[in-house]
């Protein structure tokens, strides 16, 4: 049965234009062709056409795939086998490739542990950082709504908001260095940003955004967080969440 350039096309998945570029490359030529220019597909030009698109999938180029068919000496039962073989090997990488995949996700939606949240920082530094912080706080309601907050969040949450902090404090540094002012409207966008990235754990009223802000100033290891990416850093980020607070009790 002889096949048109549509039929085929619809028989194999490919479009027209891919069989009339294949039959111009010398790929896949038609049966026959008649006057008026309409091709005609038989079996043969059928069955080439399938170990043409075996052989795509596989990523060869034209020109290869065309050599490979076209050496003398070859069957089709030969080539076939070759093919499978190939393309076992292609399913066994990719198998990998998608095993990677889940378990990369698997580990995005794992619950996050004190490593993630901590980094670096030894355990008995990390159970004396969570000890000081219940005893300052257990007792208040946003303590235990960022207890809650955190128990929520998957590795990416933590990997997301690490990356977000850590482009904050760049940004602080570079506006500090470049001599903005507490009261310009960057630093003050960025204490907005800042405002934000505490809200991801508690409401922070004004009153007790004011207290962190003094804070950063009077405890040593906030000071040394903030003026390690620029001394100084530390004192200006508490003028400018000052300023900011107090435009907000005032509207």
């Amino acid at each position: 049965m002889p096949y048109t350039v549509h039929q085929l096309a619809k028989l194999s998945g490919v479009t027209p234009r891919t069989l009339r570029f294949y039959d111009k490359a010398g790929l896949l030529s038609p049966a026959s062709v008649d006057k008026n220019g309409y091709r005609a597909y038989g079996e043969k030009e059928l069955i080439r056409l399938q170990q043409i698109l075996f052989f795509r999938e596989l990523d060869l180029p034209l020109g290869e795939i065309k050599a490979l068919l076209d050496k003398p000496g070859s069957d089709r039962a030969a080539t076939l086998r070759y093919q499978r073989g190939l393309l076992a090997l292609k399913r066994k990488r990719l198998d990998k490739i998608l095993k990677t995949i889940d378990m990369t996700m698997n580990d995005m939606r794992a619950p996050a542990d004190d490593k993630d949240l901590y980094g670096s920082l030894s355990t008995e530094d990390i159970d004396a950082y969570k000890q000081e912080a219940k005893e300052r706080w257990g007792s208040s309601e946003a303590y235990k709504t960022s207890q809650l907050r955190v128990a929520k969040m998957t590795k990416e949450d933590v990997r997301r908001m690490k990356e977000d902090q850590a482009t904050l404090l760049a940004d602080l540094a570079a506006a500090f260095v470049a001599r903005r002012a507490p009261t310009s409207a960057e630093m003050q966008a960025l204490v907005t940003r800042h405002h934000a990235g505490i809200e991801r754990f508690y409401p922070c009223a004004p009153e007790m955004y004011r207290g962190l802000g003094r804070m950063y100033v009077d405890d040593a290891r906030f000071t040394a967080y903030y003026d390690k990416a620029a001394p100084g850093l530390a004192a200006h980020l508490n003028a400018a969440i000052q300023i900011w607070c107090d435009k907000k009790e005032t509207k």
